[in-house]
């Protein structure tokens, strides 16, 4: 990956060594390959450095001596990020593999702000329904904008 890319992917962590793997799994196969990848880590523990930093060595682990909630991990990240391209996810979503390139696309037509939906690690009752009402605005159905 480039040194200053043009995405960088953000994503906060928090006790997420059981579904990070998979989430940047899917990240490293995007059609579109100009971005960085960094995760803010603030849990007290260490199975997701080991995770990040044993199977994903070209992504930029942050880890916060004291805990973060997402937007404040999110922030942090923003603050080491080279990409022109602000985009954020979550350690237990699964990126479509042109996810970027969507995100992307809607950007350069001029779009301040562009959200996607996304697929879950876990797929459990409580974890789609809790992604579904706070995301119902951003479902596939919805028209890009």
């Amino acid at each position: 990956m480039p040194s200053e890319p043009l995405v960088s992917i953000i994503i906060p962590a928090y006790f997420s060594s059981a579904t990070i793997a998979a989430c940047l799994r899917a990240l490293l196969d995007q059609t579109f390959t100009d971005f960085e990848i960094i995760v803010v880590n603030s849990s007290p523990e260490t199975a997701t450095r080991a995770v990040v930093k044993g199977g994903f060595p070209v992504v930029n682990f942050i880890q916060s001596p004291t805990r973060l909630l997402p937007h404040a991990a999110r922030n942090l990240g923003a603050e080491h990020a080279a990409g022109e391209y602000l985009v954020f996810t979550d350690p237990d979503c699964i990126a479509n593999d042109d996810w970027l390139e969507i995100l992307l696309a809607a950007a350069r037509q001029g779009k301040p702000i562009v959200a996607g939906g996304m697929g879950l690690v876990h797929r459990t009752w409580r974890e789609t329904a809790i992604h579904l009402q706070i995301f119902s605005c951003c479902l596939d159905t919805a028209s890009p904008g």
